[in-house]
């Protein structure tokens, strides 16, 4: 299976019929109003990434930092989704999904995983009131 078998067959399963891989075979949807990108390894691993952008901390954000960080303590094992910021104090969380040997029901299932930690861990941020989602932007997600 490749990155590309499984965007089509997310797209089929979520319902998402704009939802098709890049010509660099990556893809972008929203959920929970959180983006997440899925980008292919380098040609030939059979692999891709899901990084979701989780938000930006503000200069007085520090104080979440401990709880983002035991956001990483890998309850299932090594290899699981892993919090992470950038020079721009914005947060995301990223995995490596192996598609070597698994169906597309593994697959979704770990995805399903990775949201639904993504969604814990953006709980930790504070977010201003009535914020909204920001427009869907590949560029961003994929910083």
């Amino acid at each position: 299976m490749e990155l590309a078998d499984v965007v089509r067959q997310l797209a089929r399963a979520l319902h998402l019929p704009d939802l098709s891989p890049q010509p660099d075979g990556s893809a972008a949807f929203r959920v929970q109003g959180i983006a997440v990108l899925l980008a292919p390894r380098p040609a030939g691993e059979p692999a891709f990434v899901a990084r979701a952008r989780l938000g930006a901390l503000a200069g007085d954000a520090v104080q979440c930092l401990p709880a983002l960080m035991s956001a990483n303590f890998f309850a299932d094992g090594i290899g699981g989704a892993v919090a992470s910021l950038d020079a721009q104090a914005d947060v995301y969380l990223t995995q490596h999904f192996d598609l070597r040997s698994t169906s597309f029901a593994q697959v979704m299932a770990s995805l399903e995983h990775f949201v639904a930690h993504a969604c814990r861990c953006q709980a930790l941020l504070p977010s201003p009131a009535d914020a909204a989602p920001p427009p869907l932007d590949l560029v961003a997600v994929r910083a």
